[in-house]
């Protein structure tokens, strides 16, 4: 596949295109470079507000249900997710609907009415999207991992906001975070997948006459200080215990990241992991357990997830812990070469999608200023050695620095403080 080409629009929206013929489908993708990490204590929950607002209603179609009828009627997908550092728009839909897509998304972000009924409308719907999502143990977990991991930064602050913060959100508000952060210099556009016999140049220009977004630089000021906590738990009578455990880990753009991420597979990263292994299958403490990365613009997480029975809960955590510090005694030659043909290997299971392509493209020029192709990234991942991961278990986790988030009944407290003050005394 031939290697994206980058445009810098007149108003300076950043271009990224990708042209893959393979496939019948194309993915329109638009990063916005706000998100809830900029938020104040105040606005908690902006980005989440105004990524549900944009789909309510233009002067062109009044309503959320017109939009709808206009995406439905193309069988096209959409969605949006408001993250840490940027808010994601992404519409794909088969190729020949691309410049309808454009037209679309185009109005929604740039003419939204922004309606008082469609404001109040929307504060019951987020409330109550809120109640949801930290109702689930399992997904609200990582949350109270990131308070902890993140303590005392907005980075560590749960991104839907707070009914109480929602429930205050003005219409001024909203209009002055919208006008602060939808800036060209400020937005990263995506266009990947089949263009329909459309020149790359021909895409380029119908983007620019569409996405008229006003031209001007915004200031991103985020804080980098970070006080972890060794434990942050949340009592709930859920019907088993659930954990996050994990560190600090690298910014996206660090030479470290591949590495790191070599070593989380190593250690939970699929169903031949050393977590899942002993875990799981050798000593049956849990159903789900995984190991994953993740990185920021500054900072980056490595943390393994698990679900377990009550009645296991000090077992399983110190079988977690136990996994991260003896990974430090050292990985094998086969473990590190499975882990490479894993991660290649679901690489290239994603690059078939036009979406996956398209916002990986984007990610790495979002954050880095260059994108690197399949091969490119491959020839990384295979000058890894073993010395490089075992290198980075040593750097980053080390056992003083572990934050442990635990959600479960009450009884369980004690148990889960037992093991982590047991671990800080060795």
């Amino acid at each position: 596949m031939a290697k994206p080409t980058i445009k810098k629009l007149k108003n300076g929206i950043n271009l990224v295109l990708s042209e893959d013929k393979r496939t019948e489908a194309v993915s329109l993708i638009v990063f916005i470079g706000a998100g809830s990490r900029y938020e104040n204590n105040r606005l908690a929950g902006m980005t989440h507000f105004l990524e549900h607002i944009l789909f309510d209603g233009t002067k062109r179609r009044p309503t959320s249900l017109d939009i709808s009828k206009e995406i439905d009627a193309l069988g096209a997908d959409v969605n949006a997710h408001p993250m840490e550092e940027y808010t994601s728009f992404h519409i794909k839909s088969a190729a020949e609907h691309l410049e309808k897509t454009v037209d679309i998304f185009s109005d929604m972000l740039l003419n939204s009415l922004i309606a008082p009924k469609e404001i109040e409308k929307e504060k019951k719907v987020i409330i109550e999207e809120i109640k949801m999502r930290t109702d689930i143990p399992s997904s609200h977990v990582f949350n109270i991992f990131y308070e902890a991991i993140f303590g005392g930064n907005p980075l560590g602050r749960y991104g839907g906001g707070t009914p109480e913060t929602i429930e205050n959100i003005t219409r001024k508000d909203i209009l002055d975070f919208y006008r602060r952060y939808y800036l060209g210099s400020n937005i990263f556009i995506s266009v990947c997948g089949n263009f329909a016999g459309k020149s790359v140049e021909e895409i380029a220009e119908l983007i620019e006459t569409k996405f008229t977004f006003p031209a001007g630089q915004v200031k991103l000021e985020k804080s980098a200080d970070f006080k972890p906590q060794k434990l942050r738990f949340l009592t709930k009578d859920s019907q088993q215990t659930n954990y996050v455990i994990g560190f600090l880990g690298c910014p996206y753009n660090s030479p470290d990241r591949l590495s790191l991420k070599l070593l989380s597979i190593i250690l939970g990263g699929n169903m031949s992991s050393r977590m899942f292994s002993e875990i799981r299958e050798k000593r049956g403490l849990a159903y789900d357990v995984r190991t994953f990365s993740s990185s920021f613009s500054d900072v980056g997480t490595i943390e393994t997830v698990a679900g377990v029975a009550d009645e296991k809960a000090d077992a399983a955590l110190s079988a977690i812990i136990d996994e991260y510090q003896k990974i430090k005694n050292g990985v094998s030659e086969e473990e590190l070469n499975m882990a490479k043909s894993f991660l290649t290997g679901q690489l290239k299971i994603n690059f078939e999608d036009s979406y996956e392509l398209g916002d990986f493209n984007l990610l790495q020029y979002f954050y880095g200023g260059k994108i690197l192709t399949l091969s490119e990234i491959s020839e990384k991942i295979a000058k890894i050695e073993v010395d490089d991961v075992e290198r980075l278990a040593k750097k980053y986790l080390k056992k003083e620095k572990m934050s442990v988030a635990v959600i479960a009944k009450k009884n369980i407290q004690s148990k889960v403080e037992k093991v982590v003050n047991n671990l800080w005394e060795k």
